[in-house]
Parts: C-alpha cells; sequence; structure tokens
C-alpha cells in the first residue's frame, strides 16, 4: 500500500509530501487550475487520491496555568495510565514525519492509504476538516493536470443558443453525453492509475535522485524536505542505492521503466513552453528556474520526474537513455556533441555559440598602451556608429612595448602563449603597436612563425593579424600640417617643418639614431610632458571636419579597423567539437603547417566544401 511504502522507505526526506492546501498552492503556481474542494471531490468520486491521509484525535495536555490563568505551561502529553491531579488542556496534536512517530499512528489507524484502504475516520473528513490533513506528492500533478483537462470543458457561450435566443433542442444531448463520459472515468478508474503509478515511483526515488535534477550541469543542490532528518546523510545513502534491487522488488522491469520515463519525457512537448530551448535551459541556475510561471514551471516539475526516472535507469542498466527533450524525436542536428555530464563547460560553450550569448569576445585587439585604448572606441564610433563590444571586439592595453614585444632573450613571449591559448578558443588575436624596440624582429617576424603548443597541424597566429606601425600612430595616419595644426591648438605653436623633421628622425630611428619626437617638441615649447590622449583626440577632431583634404575613412587606421570588424564577423564560432576541429585545420586562426592541408582532406572529404562554423 502507497502509505506502507513510503512509511517504511521515508521517501519524503528531500520532496515533502504537501498537505492540501500546500500542493494547492504548488498546482497553482505551475498553471493547474485547482482549488481544495474540487480536490476532494475528484477523490470521492474516486478519480485522484492523496497519497496519505492523517486523523488527529483529541490529545489530553497536562499544564500549568499561571498570570491568573492568562497563560500556561505546557507539562506535556497526559499518558494512558497516569496519574494526574493537575489542569489538562484538550488540543489536536501536531504531526510529524518522524519515523516512530509516524508509524506509531498508522499501527493505531490514524494515517491510511485513502486509495487502497477504509478507515473509520474517514466518515468524518468533511464535517471536521481541522482533524484531517491530506497528503499529496508533487509528482501527482502530471496525472492532476491530464484528469483536469479530461474534466473541463472550453465552451463558446453563442452556441449554447440559437438565433431566437432560446435553449437549443440538443441541450439535453448535451448533458447526457457529459454525464456519461464521467460516469465512463469513474467506472474505468484509467485516468490516473499508470500515471500515479509513476508519481509514487518518482516520490520512492526522489530520495536518492532528485537533488541531481537540481543542478546547472556543473554543481546540484541538496535541501533537505522537512525538519526530522537532520541526522540523514544522504551521500551515504546515495552509496548504499541498489538501483538493480530497488527495481526487482517492487517488480519493475527495464522495459516498463523505459516506458514510463519515454511517456513523462513525450509529455513534456505538450506542456512545457521551453522544451525547444532545453539544451540551453538545463545550464540556467536553479534558483532563476525556480522563478519560472504557470506551464514553464509545471514542465520543470515534469523534467525532474523524467531525469530522475533517467538516473534510475542509468544505475541499474548502465545505459544512458537520450534527453527528455530528445525522447521519441528524430535528431538531424545534435547539439552539442560533447557531453553536459563529462565536460560541461565544453558542452556550455557550444550551446552559447549556438544561441549567440556567448559574451566572450570573437576578437581580442592587443595595443601597447592607454592612446589607441582610449581612441579606438571613438574611432570605432565614429566610423561605424557603435561600439567595439557590438562587434565582439575587445580591446586589450598591455600597458607598454616592453610587455608586448618580448626582449632579445624572450622573442616567444607570455603574449605569444596568451595568442595560442585564444586561438585554440577561436578567439582571433590581433597585434596593434607602434615599430619600437622587439617589434620587428619579434612581433612582425618571429610572432607568426611560432608553432602552437594547442594544436600542432597549425602555427600560433597568421601574419596578417600582427599590425605594426611603420613610424608610429599619428605619423602614419595623420600629415604633418595636422600634427601641427594639433599642437598649435593645444598651445605649443607648431610649424609644418618641425613635423617634417620629427617624421625625418622617425624613419632613422630604426638605425639606431636618436630621434625627435613630437612629445619632445610639445615638452621643449611647453615645459611639461605631452598628453597623448589628448592629442590623439585633437587629431581625430581634425580628421573629421569637412574640410580636411583626406577623407577619414581613407586612413590607414580606418582601414585597419574595417578589416579587424570583418575578421570577427566572419569569426563564426563553432557548435560543435567537429566543427570546432575542422575550424582549427582551415588556417583561420594561424597559418597551417606543412602537411597539415592534407590530413584535413583525408579528415573531411577532398570534394566536400563546409562553410566554416
Amino acid at each position: 500500500m502507497t502509505a506502507d511504502i513510503l512509511i517504511d522507505r521515508e521517501a519524503y526526506r528531500v520532496c515533502r509530501l504537501l498537505p492540501a492546501y500546500e500542493f494547492v498552492s504548488f498546482c497553482k503556481a505551475r498553471g493547474i487550475s485547482i482549488e481544495h474542494d474540487r480536490l476532494r471531490r475528484f477523490e470521492k468520486l474516486g478519480l485522484f487520491y492523496p497519497m496519505m491521509r492523517v486523523y488527529r484525535p483529541d490529545e489530553i495536555r497536562k499544564v500549568e496555568y499561571i498570570d491568573g490563568g492568562k497563560r500556561y505551561h505546557d507539562l506535556g502529553p497526559l499518558k494512558e495510565g497516569e496519574e494526574w491531579g493537575g489542569e489538562t488542556r484538550i488540543e489536536l496534536p501536531q504531526f510529524s514525519f518522524g519515523a516512530r512517530y509516524i508509524r506509531s499512528w498508522r499501527e493505531h489507524g490514524l494515517v491510511w492509504d485513502p486509495r487502497t484502504e477504509e478507515s473509520p475516520h474517514a466518515t468524518s473528513i468533511d464535517t471536521e476538516q481541522r482533524r484531517h490533513i491530506a497528503y499529496y506528492s508533487q509528482f501527482q500533478i502530471r496525472s492532476l493536470s491530464f484528469l483536469i483537462s479530461s474534466l473541463t470543458l472550453h465552451v463558446h457561450m453563442e452556441g449554447v443558443i440559437e438565433d431566437d435566443g432560446k435553449t437549443p433542442s440538443n441541450f439535453n444531448d448535451n448533458r447526457d453525453w457529459m454525464l456519461k463520459h464521467v460516469q465512463h472515468l469513474i467506472e474505468a478508474e484509467k485516468p490516473t492509475g499508470a500515471r500515479e503509478d509513476t508519481a509514487l515511483l518518482c516520490q520512492i526515488i526522489s530520495d536518492r535522485y532528485y537533488p541531481k535534477t537540481q543542478t546547472d550541469e556543473r554543481r546540484f543542490t541538496l535541501t533537505s524536505g522537512g525538519t526530522d532528518f537532520h541526522g540523514w546523510d544522504w551521500y551515504a545513502y546515495a552509496r548504499a542505492w541498489d538501483a538493480r534491487a530497488f527495481l526487482e522488488q517492487f517488480e519493475i522491469s527495464q522495459d516498463e521503466l523505459k516506458r514510463q520515463y519515454e511517456v513523462v519525457s513525450g509529455s513534456l512537448r505538450f506542456v512545457d513552453p521551453l522544451d525547444a530551448w532545453q539544451s540551453l535551459v538545463r545550464f540556467i541556475s536553479v534558483e532563476k528556474r525556480a522563478k519560472l510561471k504557470n506551464e514553464a514551471l509545471q514542465g520543470q516539475t515534469l523534467r525532474e520526474m523524467a531525469l530522475m526516472l533517467r538516473l534510475l535507469y542509468l544505475d541499474a542498466y548502465g545505459e544512458a537513455l537520450p534527453q527528455p527533450h530528445d525522447v521519441n524525436k528524430e535528431i538531424f542536428h545534435k547539439i552539442p556533441d560533447i557531453d553536459p555530464e563529462t565536460d560541461p563547460l565544453r558542452a556550455l560553450e557550444f550551446i552559447t555559440n549556438d544561441f549567440h550569448i556567448n559574451p566572450k569576445p570573437k576578437l581580442v585587439l592587443f595595443v601597447e598602451g592607454e592612446t589607441e585604448a582610449a581612441i579606438i572606441p571613438r574611432l570605432f564610433d565614429e566610423i561605424f556608429g557603435a561600439s567595439p563590444s557590438i562587434y565582439g571586439i575587445e580591446i586589450v592595453n598591455l600597458k607598454g612595448i616592453n610587455n608586448i614585444t618580448g626582449g632579445k632573450k624572450e622573442s616567444l613571449s607570455a603574449l605569444w602563449r596568451l595568442i595560442d591559448y585564444l586561438h585554440h578558443h577561436q578567439t582571433i588575436a590581433v597585434i596593434l603597436a607602434d615599430n619600437e624596440g622587439w617589434a620587428s624582429k619579434n612581433l612582425r617576424h618571429g610572432l607568426p612563425q611560432a608553432l602552437s603548443t594547442y594544436f600542432p597541424d597549425r602555427k600560433t597566429t597568421r601574419p596578417n593579424y600582427v599590425r605594426i606601425w611603420s613610424l608610429c600612430f599619428e605619423l602614419n595616419n595623420f600629415s604633418d600640417t595636422e600634427i601641427a595644426l594639433a599642437l598649435t591648438e593645444l598651445g605649443a605653436p607648431t610649424s609644418r617643418a618641425e613635423i617634417a623633421a620629427c617624421r625625418a628622425s622617425a624613419r632613422l630611428a630604426a638605425k639606431n639614431k636618436k630621434a625627435i619626437t613630437i612629445a619632445s617638441i610639445y615638452e621643449n615649447k611647453m615645459g611639461r610632458g605631452l598628453n597623448k590622449i589628448i592629442l590623439a583626440n585633437k587629431l581625430v577632431d581634425i580628421m573629421l571636419r569637412p574640410d580636411t583634404k583626406r577623407a577619414a575613412k581613407n586612413r590607414p587606421i580606418s582601414l585597419f579597423l574595417h578589416k579587424i570588424a570583418e575578421l570577427s564577423a566572419r569569426n563564426h564560432q563553432p557548435i560543435t567539437h567537429a566543427m570546432w576541429e575542422y575550424n582549427q585545420r582551415t588556417g583561420f586562426v594561424g597559418t597551417l603547417r606543412p602537411g597539415a592541408v592534407g590530413k584535413r582532406k583525408n579528415l573531411f572529404g577532398q570534394s566536400r566544401k563546409r562553410r566554416r562554423k
């Protein structure tokens, strides 16, 4: 009997049984319209029962009144045969699911299974409602929802009357049909039979498997359903669990368990509006999912039932059934091909790529200093009318040419390894730097030759992903006249000839001769250091003026930004491991090493043309 099974196994430590008023609230939150009176009506008709019923008899308690009888001390229950000369009170006892407590009530006939047992206390359910508690399982909502949909008719009111406003002649026939339909449900007792068996099974196994359904695929939440089981060790319970022995004890065959799983899973697509999104929803935090409403929340409960049955099947037979949202579906495009249960982070990456919500940048632009980090976002806004992040571009300031180039003994710097790592995760890394220090040797020539440590068939990067200004940002993108005008407007009157001399000096600097810089010209005139960010913004102001001779779109920096914006847009993120591997072998993230093209053809076929995704 249901009550005995639940009591013997204490199958309510994690998912406690709900008294009727809580069960009603639980159902309403999941879009199931039900009231306590209707639940009782279903029980009387034999259509839907609580898991167990409890009758609370009078309990005589010893008391000591104080403050002139306004208050009292409760001295405990008056035991049978105990002599007591003091005051007493008659109260209704509090019911507890503690093992000894509930077994004692069961032995005295105060707890019973209303589906299979007759109780002398059942006659007072409606007349002494305070004495009675009906307990339901949250997993009964599936059978209740089916029953309500079977017994609830949606009527177009205009169809009840004829054109003349009178009751149609077939009204009594419709009423008779409804009566026969209800009688059929009552006589057959099948609307809830098999479904109630599934609800009971889920309640029994909830202590073992329900916590495993409270997961975002990276961690699970273990909570107690009541207050009487603080000493219970779930981990010890889980280690001692024998799924095969459990199924044999309750005579549930492998085929029957699989059938129940498929039936519950199949019902999801008719209930859960998020079913098509489940590949993503499964990674959402448990706390956020608990805030869903109506059918979406009902779908979560049904999914928890399905997942528990799936875990039971896996433990018993070592076979992983399809995920609930894949049951009885023909899968043409399975995402991801990485199992979330074995590698959840990688699977989540592919899922978020598929939904276009992966927040990682598609391209990282490494710059050497504050000037580029400040001015490039402005240029993006002026040129494209949007920030770099709209294009999936992140700008990283490495704060100094030495940090970006390495040195004589560090030609393969930490930056090289970082770029290799980013390319392994298909985030394109682009470097923009001035031609200073070891930039030419280590970046322009050395870095594109470095071999990848993460993917041996390619190099770390491509030559076109390293952009070194032949001189510097200012001299390569603005004319002598524009730079002189900018310095003049900043308070340091400067001639075009002075900037021309600076440019010539910068060209000679590559031959280790001391260069005249724009900063030194300003400092000599003003007696203080030049704020390069202010200068860069002033140059951009001049570049954008209507009377400028050279259009902004034709400047090297503008052409460069167009290229990286296009590169980022073309960097379609992989949604399976196979797509990721194919992308690594295309040469998109790094020049292929000798022989790599042949390997790609052998893996994917010579004539096969695939878009990079």
